[in-house]
């Protein structure tokens, strides 16, 4: 389904989402992975969401922010959603000189290696909306349907390339 689908005629996909995330019954489908070359000869993995599944991460993803953005610790070196990764470098390189230690969260891999449970508890920490980590949950653990056509579940990692990965690429429990 496009944008253009649904701005076509909005009320008859955006209401029976809405409908289904207020009461609790929506479900991601699974995230289409997409591997994209990175400069090193290797690929990074990226999970694409439906287009109607990134309305329903934009929608807690709203309410998130402004949570859990004002408790990160100033220690923290986190990249902010409005930079690309050079930038987030270059802010990571100056925050380590005016800091004793400092670690940087995009090291390879570590999207692939984030622990659920970790990853929950850290949310749990920030908000008590139900509603937002129980969507969040499922977010982690929704299936990623495979270049070669199959489906694969996942129990810990989280995909690249959703409207709600910048909110988790902040919260990543060391």
């Amino acid at each position: 389904m496009s944008i253009a689908e649904i701005d076509a005629d909005p009320a008859k996909y955006l209401y029976p989402l809405w409908n289904r995330m207020a009461s609790g019954s929506y479900h991601p489908p699974a995230v289409r992975e997409h591997c994209i070359p990175k400069g090193n000869g290797k690929e990074r993995k990226l999970g694409i969401p439906t287009v109607l599944d990134r309305v329903a991460q934009q929608v807690i993803r709203a309410e998130l922010e402004p949570l859990v953005e004002p408790s990160l610790s100033s220690e923290l070196l986190w990249i902010p959603t409005n930079k690309d990764a050079h930038q987030a470098l270059a802010a990571c390189v100056l925050n380590c000189k005016s800091m004793v230690y400092g670690r940087i969260l995009t090291s390879a891999g570590l999207f692939d290696t984030i622990d659920h449970e970790k990853m929950m508890d850290v949310l749990g920490k920030r908000t008590d909306k139900r509603h937002a980590l129980m969507y969040c949950r499922r977010w982690l653990q929704a299936q990623v349907w495979k270049q070669d056509g199959t489906m694969a579940d996942r129990d810990m990692g989280t995909p690249q390339g959703g409207v709600i990965s910048p909110v988790a690429r902040q919260h990543i429990p060391g």
